[in-house]
């Protein structure tokens, strides 16, 4: 601090020991301060701001990116935080799949743990497989989703191009996380557990996960979870 170094008379300041500090030390004896009280300022981006935020100095600290075309279908308001984080694993394509296991020199079979027909993939998990398709395809279709497509690029790109009703379109992103985590959770199961769902059992989980997500909006935002379940229970009767 300027109080350590700062007396009425002048600067106490040891003795330089490099050319630059010496060279710092003259230009200090041009600069006479005040004996008004001070207080520290943060400047970010050369704005005063009125506290410490290490949250302002992080963001102005990391180089400006534009946002990415995919943001708005992984970072969505009222989303559920681990959907929207294995979303964004599996759109980077991120994941342990076992293809990329068998990448890394890991021994491994290469077998789709869901329809044991192909290799698994992040594009054949979502939504090539068989046994995905048939979960997905149940949702897509009541959303009205075009095209209903079991490729990965045709199913983020119908969930992109969504335009109208927001309350929809928050609705077929919440399922469309909800679906890629439940059928994770379905292939970590018969890999670690050996436990095995039928695909009905895990759509009947999706809708119970969604449902459950719109009633807990309720105590803040009771209107828009009204809104919500009546227009889920349009599209999805039973």
């Amino acid at each position: 601090m300027v109080i350590d170094v700062w007396r009425d008379d002048g600067w106490r300041i040891q003795s330089a020991r490099s050319p630059e500090i010496e060279e710092l030390l003259i230009h200090l004896t041009t600069i006479s301060l005040s004996d008004s009280p001070s207080s520290p300022l943060w400047l970010v981006n050369g704005k005063a701001q009125k506290s410490f935020s290490s949250a302002q100095v992080y963001r102005s600290l990391l180089e400006p990116l534009p946002n990415v075309p995919w943001y708005s279908l992984i970072w969505i308001k009222n989303g559920i935080p681990k959907h929207m984080t294995l979303a964004w694993l599996m759109l980077l394509n991120r994941s342990p799949t076992r293809d990329r296991l068998l990448s890394w020199g890991l021994q491994t079979d290469s077998m789709c743990l869901l329809c044991n027909r192909e290799s698994e993939s992040r594009n054949h998990l979502f939504l090539s497989c068989s046994y995905s398709s048939a979960v997905w395809s149940h949702f897509a279709a009541g959303l009205g989703l075009t095209p209903q497509s079991s490729s990965w690029e045709d199913t983020t790109h119908s969930l992109l191009s969504q335009t109208g009703n927001k309350q929809k379109i928050y609705l077929s992103t919440l399922a469309w996380q909800a679906t890629i985590y439940e059928l994770w959770w379905e292939r970590n199961n018969r890999l670690h557990r050996r436990i095995y769902h039928s695909q009905d059992r895990i759509i009947k989980r999706i809708a119970i996960i969604i449902r459950n997500r719109i009633s807990s909006l309720r105590p803040h935002r009771s209107a828009l979870a009204s809104d919500l379940s009546q227009l889920w229970f349009t599209l999805f009767p039973s």
